[in-house]
């Protein structure tokens, strides 16, 4: 019984995992049309702004690494 209960835990948490990978792969789109019409306009327009953007990219780029 134990082992059943392992075997359906596990086919449902690659289940989910599969879902949230199609959500993510069908959300990309719609990102890459923001960043480009949205976000990029603003940005180029602002110093500050692509400072800030860059700056948190490279935190969120290097996060959890060791050097």
């Amino acid at each position: 019984m134990h082992s059943l209960w392992l075997s359906l835990r596990q086919i449902l948490s690659h289940g989910v995992v599969t879902l949230l990978a199609i959500a993510v792969a069908f959300s990309l789109p719609q990102a890459a049309s923001y960043i480009l019409n949205q976000w990029w306009p603003r940005v180029e327009g602002d110093a500050n702004l692509l400072l800030a953007t860059e700056l948190g990219l490279a935190s969120v780029g290097t996060t959890g690494r060791k050097w």
